[in-house]
């Protein structure tokens, strides 16, 4: 399943409409697709946020009140708003508020948002990924060569890098909509996941509003992201042809310090 089709679908799978293979579908493709599942938690978050508005009844104007003391004097006759008047409104203007759910919408989102949403993902609770085999140097720069003709040097020693215990989980080539790849590696840092990437400065797609941010900041973007309650560290560093970029709820400068991309 594509993309165009995959999200054309987010609306109804949300709301449990699917049949049993459409939804298997779906959910296979936004487990690897990371601007989709962004698509796909900024609907549900619509869902909630519309869901909670209409239930808080308390909220609403007493409109039989003022209208009351609007009417004591001259004894005229109006209607009464109806709750449901005002709930609608209230879901027009959730709506309006969330960017990129409503068709069209030209808000910006953070820059590197479908990162922190793709580790989300990965791990909702912030709990550090399951441990197995791991990976080696030779495997994660042979993806590295495959994805983006470089090497990367990552200097973990006795599995520890600038003070902190760092574990290298698993490693993968990306390929974003606009066709380009990317180095993405999972990690354990002190406990906490970490999700390291690697991609090329003139690299369309998702990478270039990286690229632009880095622009403005002098080569290196340093942000703390409110997502999902939880708080992100997001830094990214421009390295010679390449973007190293690493999102966590632990500290991440040493990691994006640490990383070395050397063109084949």
């Amino acid at each position: 399943m594509r993309c165009p089709e995959t999200r054309k679908w987010i609306s109804p799978y949300l709301d449990s409409e699917l049949d049993p293979t459409k939804t298997f579908e779906v959910s296979q493709h936004l487990e690897s697709c990371a601007p989709c599942r962004a698509r796909f938690e900024k609907e549900r978050r619509a869902d909630e946020l519309i869901g909670a508005a209409l239930r808080r009844e308390e909220s609403f104007v007493n409109w039989a009140a003022i209208e009351r003391q609007i009417l004591a004097p001259a004894r005229r006759v109006i209607q009464i708003r109806p709750k449901w008047l005002l709930a609608a409104a209230a879901c027009v203007a959730i709506i309006l508020i969330i960017p990129g759910v409503w068709p069209g919408s030209t808000v910006a989102a953070h820059p590197a948002q479908w990162a922190v949403d793709e580790l989300h993902t990965l791990s909702p609770d912030c709990l550090p990924f399951p441990e197995g085999r791991g990976c080696t140097a030779d495997e994660i720069n042979e993806i590295a060569a495959a994805a983006l003709d470089c090497r990367l040097v990552i200097p973990i020693i006795d599995g520890r890098l600038a003070g902190h215990a760092v574990t290298i989980i698993q490693r993968n080539m990306r390929t974003c909509d606009a066709g380009t790849d990317r180095v993405e590696i999972r990690l354990n840092c002190c406990g906490k996941p970490v999700l390291l990437i690697v991609g090329k400065c003139s690299q369309r797609g998702i990478m270039k509003d990286i690229a632009a941010a880095l622009e403005k900041a002098g080569g290196d973007y340093t942000h703390e992201r409110s997502s999902h309650s939880t708080t992100y560290n997001v830094r990214a560093i421009k390295k010679g042809k390449y973007i190293v970029l690493a999102v966590s709820t632990h500290k991440v400068d040493h990691l994006v310090n640490g990383v070395d991309p050397t063109e084949n």
